[in-house]
């Protein structure tokens, strides 16, 4: 009975978060500028008086959906905001290279016309740095941009934002731009600032917004919640736990032996011959790689599995993807699947499959299991592409968040197992949900 009635109050704060999010949000236009090439973007209308118009350009792995909850803000503050999708990002169908996503940026200011106030994060203001070098960018907001030769441009009306839990190479990189106003962030990573509300209302002040009407506040807290509704009701949503199909397990000098030497040799393999470089993935593609490689090496046989298990694997994975991702998730970062990346998603799914397989049946059902074969996967592989295969350098930037992925992916797995009783299921669900969310979000050449 107490199930039901959490399924209940999951169903109802669900819907009074959504009906909120829907009442806070400015209004959207959705288009695509006709442009070379074509450019996915939205535009958010004040409905104060407007103090301006804005160019908002996101990071290298992100997309216009990551910056939403910024970019409302700013039209809270009376700005008329114009997001664009760089190309390999979110919903753009084509191929990311630094001087396209460069170009992108140059045709949107020419056809959108005169911008007050272009604001970059991470790749996006280091392309807008690059771009000041050619025209007047009259007034800038970089956030946490990256080392960019820069040569001799006038940066007095221009604010630069960093935090000092951010990339040691972008805060010396800042130290440098003379002529900027420049502020450092106490407790602020390198995209925090993003879903800060008060360093938000900050940088609307500076710009000469209206900060007191301003809700970046009430938005990201209805976000948060209904995102934690969504994740309620899909545990509430699946059957009674029956008995668990556990076999040996390995101990965990073992479990760490077999994933150290699997990435090794991974590491190795990849140096020659990159297993997914034909899908275009940027540097991801040598992650994906290293991920199938490990799998292969450590595969176990295949235990027995329930028709039941695996329909109630996909499923659920069903429901991540769609209402935990595309409903709720979507509020901090994109998740649908642009055109080219649908193929992506089987395939990156598979290729998850012996991994996961590996961590169902022959992996200890514990905390410390899971976020240490995580840790240790991520960490090998990372080291490898520092070692053997510079190219996927780019991965000290994301390591971090994909393993924090891996975690939750880990406890989201957990919990379907526990309801199937069927390892080959809850490795079913993990690779549909990762094959979904990478190829949604890796960057695209």
């Amino acid at each position: 009975m107490l199930r039901v009635w959490t399924a209940i109050g999951a169903v109802l704060l669900l819907i009074i978060s959504w009906t909120c999010i829907r009442s806070l949000e400015p209004h959207q236009e959705n288009g695509l500028l006709p442009i070379d090439p074509p450019t996915p973007f939205y535009k958010l209308t004040p409905t104060n008086s407007q103090r301006g118009r804005v160019l908002v350009v996101h990071g290298l792995s992100a997309s216009k959906d990551f910056m939403h909850l910024f970019a409302a803000a700013l039209a809270d503050g009376g700005f008329e905001v114009y997001a664009i999708d760089l190309p390999g990002h979110g919903d753009s169908s084509a191929g990311f290279t630094a001087d396209r996503a460069r170009s992108v940026i140059a045709q949107s200011l020419d056809r959108l016309g005169h911008m007050d106030v272009v604001v970059g994060h991470s790749l996006g203001a280091g392309l807008l740095l690059d771009l000041a070098t050619e025209r007047n960018l009259k007034r800038m907001v970089l956030l946490s941009p990256p080392p960019t030769p820069i040569g001799t441009i006038d940066l007095s009306h221009s604010l630069v934002v960093t935090g000092d839990w951010d990339i040691p190479a972008i805060r010396a990189f800042v130290s440098k731009l003379e002529g900027a106003e420049r502020w450092l962030l106490p407790w602020t990573a390198h995209s925090s600032v993003v879903f800060n509300a008060s360093q938000t209302r900050d940088i609307i002040r500076w710009m000469g917004g209206d900060t007191d009407a301003v809700r970046a506040s009430s938005r990201i807290g209805w976000s948060v919640t209904l995102l934690v509704a969504a994740i309620i009701l899909g545990v509430c949503l699946l059957p009674g736990r029956p008995e668990s199909n556990s076999g040996p397990t390995l101990s965990t000098t073992d479990m760490c032996a077999r994933l150290v030497l699997a990435a090794t040799a991974g590491a190795i393999i990849s140096r020659f011959f990159v297993v997914f470089e034909w899908l275009r993935l940027f540097a991801t593609d040598y992650l994906l790689s290293g991920f199938f490689i490990i799998g292969m090496l450590v595969r176990p046989r295949m235990p027995s599995k329930t028709p039941r298990g695996v329909l109630i694997s996909i499923l659920a994975a069903g429901y991540v993807i769609v209402v935990v991702g595309l409903l709720a998730g979507s509020r901090f970062i994109n998740f649908s699947l642009s055109d080219g990346r649908w193929l992506r998603f089987p395939i990156i799914a598979l290729a998850g499959f012996p991994l996961f397989l590996f961590d169902q049946t022959k992996l200890k059902r514990s905390v410390m299991t899971g976020v240490l074969s995580r840790a240790l996967i991520g960490a090998s592989i990372l080291t490898g592409a520092l070692i053997l295969n510079r190219e996927a350098g780019f991965l000290v930037v994301i390591m971090h968040l994909v393993v924090l992925f891996w975690i939750a992916l880990w406890f989201m797995t957990e919990v379907v197992r526990r309801h199937t009783g069927d390892p080959t299921a809850a490795a079913v669900f993990a690779s549909l949900v990762q094959g979904w969310m990478f190829a949604a979000w890796f960057v695209t050449t």
